[in-house]
C-alpha cells in the first residue's frame, strides 16, 4: 500500500490532508438536501420533521398556542382542553363579576403521567388565561363542586375539573397557561370567544 502513495507522489502530510478533505467533503455531501430543522410538538420529547406536523404550533409561547384537540405535556401531567363554556351568571357560586366581564368555565382533563410510585401535585392556581388583550387574568374564582382545586395524585391518576376565571367580554383569541411552579409555562388555545 506504502507503494501506492509513493507512486502518486503522496507522503504522510499529504495523506493526512487527503483524509481530512475526504471527511469534509462525506460531511457535506451528507447534510445537501437534509436542512429542514426538527420541531417537538406538545412538550413530546420526540421530534419530527415540519412536513410530518404542518403549521402545528408548538404551545411554548403565547402567540403559538397549541390547538384544541392537542394536549399539552409538561411537567409530569397531560393537559387536554375537555369543554369551554362563558357565564355571566352571578348564582352565588361565583365571586362578584367584573363590569364587562364574564366567566370563563374551561373544563380540563389532567393526567399524571410520571411514576406510578411517586405522588405530584397540582393547584388551580398552576392555570391561568390571557387572550388578545394582553390582561392575565389569574384570580380564581373557588366553586365547590366544580374547581380543580388542588391535590397529590400517583402516576396514573386522573383528575377532571374546571379552571374559572373572570375574562374581559370584548377579549379574544383566549389561551390557557399551564405554569407549574419551577417548570415554565405552556400555551393551549381554547378556540371560543366569550
Amino acid at each position: 500500500m506504502g507503494n501506492i502513495f509513493k507512486w502518486a507522489g503522496i507522503g504522510c502530510g499529504g495523506l493526512l490532508v487527503l483524509v481530512v478533505l475526504l471527511v469534509i467533503i462525506t460531511a457535506v455531501v451528507s447534510s445537501v438536501g437534509n436542512d429542514e430543522p426538527e420541531v417537538s410538538v406538545a412538550g413530546d420529547t420526540s421530534t419530527q420533521a415540519p412536513s410530518s406536523t404542518p403549521d402545528v404550533p408548538d404551545g411554548k409561547t403565547r402567540t403559538s398556542p397549541l390547538p384544541r384537540g392537542y394536549s399539552i405535556t409538561h411537567d409530569d401531567f397531560r393537559v387536554t382542553i375537555v369543554d369551554v363554556t362563558y357565564s355571566s351568571s352571578e348564582g352565588g357560586i361565583f365571586t362578584s363579576l367584573e363590569e364587562n366581564h364574564v366567566w370563563a368555565i374551561v373544563d380540563l382533563r389532567l393526567e399524571a403521567i410520571g411514576d406510578p410510585n411517586r405522588s405530584y401535585s397540582y393547584n388551580t392556581i398552576h392555570f391561568r388565561l390571557v387572550g388578545d388583550m394582553g390582561v392575565i387574568y389569574d384570580e380564581w374564582a373557588f366553586v365547590p363542586d366544580g374547581d380543580i382545586g388542588s391535590g397529590e395524585v400517583f402516576g396514573g391518576a386522573i383528575v377532571e375539573g374546571s379552571v374559572i376565571r373572570q375574562v374581559h367580554e370584548d377579549d379574544t383569541n383566549l389561551v390557557l397557561i399551564f405554569s407549574p411552579p419551577f417548570g415554565g409555562s405552556r400555551y393551549l388555545a381554547l378556540e371560543s370567544a366569550p
